[in-house]
């Protein structure tokens, strides 16, 4: 399991890209972004990207995330879309969703946006911020995840694996 920070505790400015994911593990497809970050840093060993596990507490790991060029932020998204659905989306996107449907309580200390906005104050925020959401089936009491994002897991990590590919050869 990854820890709480960056892969083998080394953080790095010259890592262009930070790949966060979030969610809590405990409650089943709420823990998809951590599960598919853990899958993807096993397969992929490339100097220019380091792999954070955020869990619930992204507000903590700011510091470390401002120095990348691109932060990619892994984590289930409940959108009302069909369950398994990926969804790629800049900062922006994530902005006017909370314009049109206020947030309700997170099961994470702060929201993703309350957090980029807390390291803007600071002074620090990540260049280039991107989200990959996955619209869960069952956020409930579990470890495991429900047998639709189960099914297609080897899927999901893949497409992740893909987009860091992209965002690193991005110029």
């Amino acid at each position: 399991m990854l820890a709480a920070g960056s892969l083998d505790g080394i953080v790095s400015s010259d890592a262009k890209v930070g790949v966060v994911g979030l969610g809590n593990i405990l409650m089943r497809d709420e823990g998809v972004g951590v599960r598919m970050v853990e899958a993807v840093q096993e397969r992929m060993r490339d100097g220019r990207v380091l792999f954070y596990d955020g869990g619930t507490a992204i507000l903590e790991l700011m510091p470390e995330l401002s120095g990348h060029e691109i932060l990619l932020i892994v984590d289930a998204l409940e959108s009302g879309g069909k369950p398994g659905s990926v969804y790629l989306l800049e900062r922006s996107d994530l902005e006017e969703m909370e314009r049109e449907r206020p947030p309700r309580m997170s099961l994470h200390q702060v929201s993703l946006l309350e957090g980029l906005r807390m390291s803007e104050l600071e002074g620090a925020p990540p260049a280039r911020v991107r989200i990959m959401g996955v619209e869960p089936e069952r956020i409930e009491p579990g470890m495991e995840l429900s047998g639709t994002l189960s099914g297609r897991f080897d899927e999901l990590v893949g497409l992740l694996e893909r987009e860091v590919v992209r965002l690193l050869d991005e110029d």
